[in-house]
């Protein structure tokens, strides 16, 4: 039995009925996520600045543009830091949206992300992409082991990144995320909870949408916990502080 595939493949997460039908969705998420690859695709994210809120959306065009630089880059110098660490964060960015997720571009955005990694080992936001990627390894083999060894190697680099910096929105979007979409058994639910509620302090003033989205997520990873009472204190959060919110109606839709 293939326990790790369905709930790998939700990754980043919240319930698209779309993806569920396509057969490799969990039942109560789907790829809504804050893209944290934006702090270095569009906000010149410097990891160590901390309370950078990442932008919502990369538009298909925009993503495609930039895309198609960093590969012109890579033929030019195919050891190119930037041009790797980007580019593999746009594929892990098509993969957690579940427009592509076939092995082949899994592979490819690991391979560019390790490739970005071993050149600067200390970079935060580096670390927790290639950590994420690495627990979505696990797609691309039927062996159980080696499915639980991509996710235990991954989820490393994930918990390493949060403790170099803490503070730093995106490294916390993107374990979060990853932790939320990981399944139940791993225990990952508990620290997807402590890093939205971490970013819910370091920004505060962020906007309704953006709250309610982490709520809603907060409010999911209290679901997997089995804390009923306290994901429905988040579901009502969200729905006070945006009422019209995507996430607002899909917990009401749930």
């Amino acid at each position: 039995m293939n326990f790790l595939n369905s709930s790998l493949r939700c990754f980043s997460a919240l319930s698209n009925p779309l993806h569920e039908a396509k057969g490799w969705m969990h039942p109560d998420l789907r790829i809504v996520c804050v893209p944290a690859a934006l702090g270095i695709l569009l906000l010149a994210h410097t990891s160590g600045q901390g309370a950078t809120l990442p932008e919502l959306t990369v538009p298909g065009p925009s993503r495609d543009a930039m895309q198609a630089r960093h590969e012109a880059s890579l033929k030019r110098n195919p050891k190119n830091l930037i041009a790797l660490r980007e580019l593999g964060i746009i594929e892990h960015m098509r993969v957690v949206e579940g427009k592509e997720t076939e092995p082949k571009l899994i592979t490819s955005a690991y391979e560019l992300l390790k490739k970005a990694y071993l050149q600067d080992k200390t970079h935060p936001l580096t670390m927790a992409y290639y950590g994420s990627i690495t627990t979505m390894m696990a797609l691309t083999t039927e062996r159980q082991m080696s499915k639980l060894k991509h996710v235990k190697s991954g989820t490393r680099k994930l918990d390493k990144a949060v403790r170099l910096v803490p503070d730093d929105v995106n490294v916390r979007m993107v374990r979060g995320n990853n932790s939320l979409g990981l399944p139940k058994f791993l225990k990952r639910s508990r620290l997807a909870v402590k890093d939205f509620r971490h970013v819910l302090k370091l920004l505060p003033s962020a906007s309704a949408e953006f709250r309610a989205e982490l709520h809603y997520k907060i409010s999911r990873g209290y679901s997997l916990m089995d804390d009923e009472k306290q994901a429905e204190i988040h579901r009502k959060k969200a729905a006070q502080i945006a009422p019209d919110s995507d996430f607002v109606k899909m917990a009401q839709s749930n």
